[in-house]
């Protein structure tokens, strides 16, 4: 794995069972404008990645890696 999929694969490892704001996984210096879309790939490789909405009146979710692929 590399390039963005591998920066934010490695975010969600970091952050260690805890979750990441889907921002932080967007951002220039993690996935990039693309980075949901790396949760996306991760998970058709077999990375089973929780998502949670932040807050009920907001639009906005967190990821967290459950397991490895």
């Amino acid at each position: 794995m590399k390039g963005r999929k591998r920066e934010v694969y490695q975010a969600l490892v970091n952050a260690k069972g805890d979750y990441v704001g889907g921002p932080a996984l967007s951002n220039v210096a993690c996935g990039g404008s693309e980075g949901l879309r790396r949760l996306r790939q991760l998970r058709a490789d077999g990375y089973i990645i929780e998502k949670k909405k932040v807050h009920p009146s907001h639009n906005y979710y967190s990821y967290r890696l459950v397991t490895d692929g």
